[in-house]
């Protein structure tokens, strides 16, 4: 496995704790989101869902444009209704 395709990802409690505030100011609403869309982030690379204490990794780069993504639909969904 080529290692230096990780160094894009972050634990999902470090990239709340530095980069998150704008979308999520828990961890809650952090963890809520992930669930909601996990098949998504995990196919466009933006989630490396992990079992256990270590939690998952989330892209630095892949993640943040996936959550303006996903709102934006929703909203435009929304809007359409």
């Amino acid at each position: 496995m080529d290692t230096d395709g990780l160094t894009d990802y972050t634990s999902v409690g470090d990239r709340l704790d530095h980069h998150a505030g704008p979308f999520f100011e828990t961890r809650s609403s952090l963890d809520w989101f992930i669930k909601r869309n996990r098949r998504e982030l995990v196919e466009i690379g933006a989630l490396i869902p992990r079992e256990g204490h270590s939690g998952s990794l989330i892209s630095v780069e892949r993640f943040p444009k996936a959550v303006v993504d996903i709102l934006r639909r929703r909203a435009l969904s929304k809007a359409a209704a």
